[in-house]
């Protein structure tokens, strides 16, 4: 997490609890962004360590949510809602909703912040004002090329086969680097879980079509098969891989609007990206401050039938 970002969630009250669910929360001290290894021969070497004004604030992604939905007053958040279909009601200056358990609601302002697959994004490009035969295409979802084994291990079960001992991936975040190839891997959950991501790039693959699901579930072998003769850290943590996840990793290419009348678009649902930078997310979070302060009273209502 970058510092803008963090000073945001400052701003919002919630870097004291945020804290709380961090290994490393920021002291105002610089520290490790990312330790950058050629790993992927059996004599690996640091090439490059990238420092930040505090580090790198690490989160396992449930606690993070966790502390926003905690801070939101009581009835604003509705939880296990799927959106079905939106209707702009220019008349009534409303937007109806209309959800895949039967029930309705309406609103000021719809602000369709709902992923890579954003039901939202595809309504309003299928029901853009401007008729262009690629306009439709431009909405889609692009396969990268790059797969993602996904996959968290207990850093207490590293320590006992290490005889104690931990390795970098324990301590700071790690970038293990490859041709064609990288594993992403560091602390969570105040250390006691190790966050390792393979990535596997297919080259002849990228912008094509993706044949099955998106995601799937494996085990470790087929990770370890990936980064075999890789140096001896990466083959101490991928050992304590029982299960692992696999994502096909896909992002949009720029969208020519992002709103349409009270209707706008946020995060993936607007400029999902691949993940190697690890700026996603903060570049939701991303807001003006000053837009911020303006906005303390709620923004829109919303009721529910």
């Amino acid at each position: 997490m970058r510092e803008r970002t963090w000073k945001i969630l400052e701003h919002l009250g919630l870097s004291k609890d945020l804290s709380k669910v961090t290994n490393t929360p920021p002291d105002g001290l610089p520290g490790i962004g990312f330790e950058f290894r050629r790993a992927d021969r059996a004599d690996g070497f640091q090439f490059h360590l990238y420092t930040t004004p505090y580090g790198n604030v690490l989160f396992h992604r449930a606690h993070f949510l966790d502390i926003f939905v905690n801070h939101l007053p009581t009835g604003v958040a509705h939880f296990g809602k799927r959106l079905l279909s939106y209707e702009d009601d220019k008349g009534n200056s409303q937007v109806k909703l209309k959800f895949a358990d039967g029930s309705q609601s309406t609103c000021d302002l719809l602000v369709g912040c709902d992923g890579l697959r954003s039901i939202v994004r595809k309504q309003m490009y299928d029901q853009a004002p401007f008729k262009e035969p690629a306009l439709k295409d431009v909405a889609e979802p692009v396969w990268s090329g790059w797969v993602a084994y996904r996959a968290l291990v207990p850093a207490d079960r590293i320590r006992r086969a290490n005889g104690g001992k931990e390795i970098r991936a324990m301590t700071h975040p790690m970038m293990y680097c490859g041709k064609d190839k990288h594993i992403v891997s560091y602390p969570i959950s105040q250390g006691r879980i190790v966050n390792v991501v393979g990535f596997v790039f297919y080259p002849e693959a990228e912008g094509k079509a993706f044949n099955g699901p998106w995601v799937t579930e494996c085990d470790g072998a087929e990770i370890i098969k990936h980064f075999a003769g890789w140096e001896q850290e990466v083959q101490e943590l991928l050992r304590h891989v029982d299960n692992a996840t696999l994502w096909a990793i896909h992002h949009l290419r720029p969208l020519p609007m992002y709103t349409s009348g009270r209707v706008a678009l946020l995060g993936d649902a607007a400029h999902a990206m691949t993940p190697h930078q690890g700026a996603g997310a903060g570049q939701a979070i991303e807001v003006r401050l000053d837009t911020f302060h303006e906005t303390r009273r709620p923004a829109f209502r919303c009721t529910s039938t």
